[in-house]
């Protein structure tokens, strides 16, 4: 519709509404002067929050690292010890000339440690002592007969230390692991720290025997480390609940735990760190603040009345014919004035206005709808439960929130467009199977909210509706849906729509971690386990990404005369921060989060260069890695794989890719179509944890692997119901044509068991431990020569 045109009507006079013009804009003018003095007042603020919070920050840092660094040195001193071969034979035999050559003050002096104890493998105390100049804080009158005979410097350590020493519940977790680690001990009215060391031959599992070094974190030793990290710090028991900074008007309080990987936390270092900078900051910022207030204030001014002059007194005229158009009084805009921009600005406003008018309920009614599905979207998600928490946090409602477990899947092998139907049949059954008692959202992707208003259980129902949708590919296969289902209520401690969100999401998330196809009620902690689960997904992306992924070597070998024929490398990461992080942690965080494929790849990358120089002793040796499920589905994984071993100059026959049975469950169609590309590469494929996932002939027919690995539940068991299970799988093995490689061998009776029904392999910590590439060289090195005649 086109505006009619414009008639040259008489122009009213406007002088009376200047003089009220300029009050108006004098007034906006002295409001946004006092509006930007609030707001440029409150970034200052915020500023100032800021450096406190920083200069809080790298006290608490620097506090962390001089805490870190002692007990590093704590720890390699108690490694030189405990992985001592000498010291490995002193523990077996007690010989006094070996304590009476070793355990003398050169050794605490030089090693910034203060006692040692030293127990047998059946927990005979063989050394306990304390150097002289520290004996003061390690408690009574006994301290002053020697440590034994011929000690220079020591004395002997109190009886009632001892005996708490020997009775620690945590050294049987570093007898039993056999890494080192660090606890401590409150006597005598001060902390002790506690190094402690599992004593056995460098390649060897430990004796029994341990090693304690301490040390006594006393005023003095407190003092010094205030110097180094300029900060006056004590030592307490830890306390989970205190946060890590608390901010204080004058002071921080910090509180820094002092963990140990291996042994946990249980002290931190606490202090109360007052702000330098932030006060002056503050003084010199107000200083700033009102110079640019008024400077704000005198070109606010100038502009409203350069604005007053030129544009303003048209643009109220256009406000009241805009007024008059929006109420109906008038067809078309008639500005006063000569015919100039803002006329025609008045002219296009009045069409477009027209044109927008009609559409405008359309609009409305499509923000609030997905496109694809037809069902409320998350804006409209968000109006309901703004709607729901207004009228009251008593009311019985509870959010679903559903995710379908393997969509990406689908969509990379079968394509968008089965997806999409996937999508929209089961909106469908959603809708069908719950009727009136829900609402149904799609909030993006394959992501479904369903929000039971009548307190209705609905949870079932849901995970029945999805797993009836049944969607016909490009092939006529009938494709199928898992879900995960999170559950929250409405309650009186929600703070929010996005909160209630939230919630329903942890616990989502929680089912999908579950292994799927459930429903999961979100509780509190839920919370903190996905903080922390998100802390080391951020740390372990940027080690990755750093290349900061370690690879230890776990021999395996020849169940018949013990020869060495293959090693597995395995992931092996030490953060900066947390230390040695267990692979149990991070691996499945790296599957979920989906950088399983550069994990595995990293490990690939550098285990290659080690084969290559093992297989110029041992030409017939074999790397096996292990690929998780994930990283099977990574696009362009066969091809990534193939590259690292063609430049690595390695052939294939010498890879054994390991794939779990489990990894069948997530697409076993397209997992088995990978399996096929690497093994048409000359790649051999095991299958590894067999017998515990979806072990049958006809699986065996349609891999075709090279290898079985024995899960080692079985291995434990093989007294129990595992023997059959162990004498099942092997004669699948030999049916096959299959290497089988028992796990988990740790006693010299399971490798004979093993050898006797015919295993062909045994890997396990009674063969050896996992261990970097310098050692697994030098433990090669020890067999071959331990074998010429």
């Amino acid at each position: 519709m086109t505006s009619a045109p414009r008639t040259n009507a008489p122009l009213s006079p406007v002088v009376s509404l200047q003089s009220r013009l300029v009050r108006a804009f004098l007034a906006i003018g002295a409001a946004l002067v006092v509006v930007m003095a609030a707001i440029t007042f409150g970034l200052i603020g915020r500023m100032v929050e800021a450096v406190e919070a920083k200069e809080a920050k790298r006290a608490w840092d620097r506090v962390a690292s001089i805490e870190r660094a002692k007990a590093d040195l704590l720890r390699t001193v108690v490694d030189d010890y405990a992985y001592w071969n000498a010291m490995a034979a002193f523990v077996e035999s007690g010989d006094p000339d070996f304590r009476r050559d070793t355990f003398d003050v050169w050794f605490l002096d030089n090693a910034d440690t203060d006692g040692v104890l030293v127990l047998s493998p059946q927990g005979q105390v063989l050394v306990a002592g304390v150097a002289e100049r520290a004996a003061k804080g390690f408690g009574d009158a006994a301290l002053a007969e020697p440590a034994f005979e011929g000690a220079m410097g020591l004395v002997g350590l109190a009886p009632a230390l001892v005996e708490r020493l020997r009775q620690l519940p945590r050294a049987a977790a570093v007898r039993d692991g056999g890494d080192a680690g660090i606890t401590w001990i409150e006597h005598g009215g001060q902390w002790i720290q506690v190094a402690i060391g599992a004593v056995g031959y460098q390649g060897q599992p430990p004796n029994g025997g341990l090693v304690m070094i301490l040390r006594a974190v006393d005023r003095e030793r407190l003092a010094a480390r205030a110097v180094e990290s300029q900060v006056d710090y004590r030592i307490v028991a830890f306390d989970p609940g205190r946060p890590p900074i608390e901010a204080g008007e004058d002071a921080a309080l910090l509180a820094v735990p002092i963990d140990d990987p291996i042994l946990g936390t249980e002290v931190m270092a606490v202090a109360r760190h007052p702000y330098e900078l932030s006060g002056l900051l503050g003084q010199v910022q107000v200083v700033t603040v009102v110079q640019q207030t008024l400077l704000l204030g005198v070109l606010i001014y100038f502009l409203i009345e350069l604005l007053r002059r030129q544009v303003l007194v048209r643009i109220q005229a256009l406000r009241r014919e805009v007024e008059a158009l929006r109420v109906g009084t008038i067809r078309r805009m008639d500005l006063p004035g000569p015919r100039d921009e803002l006329t025609l600005l008045g002219e296009e406003f009045g069409t477009i206005y027209r044109t927008l008018d009609g559409a405008r309920t359309e609009w409305r009614k499509a923000a609030l709808r997905d496109p694809l599905t037809g069902l409320g979207n998350r804006a409209a998600l968000q109006a309901r439960l703004e709607v729901l928490m207004t009228a009251g946090r008593s009311w019985p409602a509870s959010l679903h929130l559903l995710d379908l477990d393997g969509f990406k899947a689908i969509n990379d092998v079968h394509g968008h467009a089965t997806g999409d139907a996937m999508l929209v049949a089961l909106s469908r059954s959603l809708a069908a199977k719950l009727g009136e008692r829900a609402e149904v959202f799609r909030l993006g992707g394959d992501e479904y909210a369903i929000l039971a208003n009548h307190g209705d259980d609905i949870g079932r129902e849901v995970l029945d509706a999805v797993a009836h949708v049944r969607v016909l590919d490009a092939a006529g296969h009938a494709l199928r849906l898992r879900a995960s289902l999170g559950r929250a209520s409405l309650s009186t401690d929600l703070d929010s729509p996005g909160d209630w969100l939230r919630r329903a999401d942890i616990a989502m998330y929680e089912a999908k971690r579950a292994g799927g196809s459930r429903l999961v009620d979100y509780v509190p902690s839920m919370r903190e386990a996905l903080v922390e689960r998100e802390s080391i997904e951020r740390r372990l992306r940027r080690a990755l990404d750093e290349g900061r992924i370690d690879v230890a070597f776990q021999p395996i070998v020849s169940a018949i005369d013990g020869r060495l024929t293959a090693v597995e490398a395995l992931a092996r990461w030490n953060d900066a921060e947390r230390g040695r992080v267990p692979p149990a942690r991070f691996v499945p965080v790296a599957e979920e989060a989906g950088f399983s494929a550069e994990l595995d790849l990293q490990v690939l990358a550098k285990a290659l260069p080690a084969l290559v120089a093992l297989r110029r002793s041992i030409p017939a040796l074999v790397l096996q890695v292990n690929l998780a499920p994930p990283s099977l589905l990574s696009p362009g994984i066969v091809e990534r794989i193939d590259g690292l071993v063609r430049a690595a100059g390695v052939p294939p026959e010498a890879m054994l890719l390991e794939v779990t049975e489990s990894a069948l469950a997530a697409d076993a169609d397209a997992i088995t179509g990978v399996i096929e590309r690497l093994r048409s590469l000359g790649l051999r494929i095991a299958l590894d944890d067999f017998g515990t996932g979806y072990s049958s002939m006809a699986r065996l027919a349609e891999l075709k692997p090279s290898a079985l690995k024995i899960d080692g539940q079985f291995v434990r068991d093989h007294r129990g119901d595992g023997d059959r299970i162990i004498r099942s799988i092997l004669g699948l093995a030999k049916a096959f044509g299959l290497h089988a490689t028992a796990e988990f061998v740790e006693t010299d009776e399971q490798r004979e068991y093993l050898r006797n029904l015919g295993c062909d392999a045994l890997q396990g910590y009674g063969i050896a431990q996992p261990m970097p590439e310098d050692k697994l060289i030098a433990w090669v090195e020890a067999r071959e020569l331990n074998a010429r005649p």
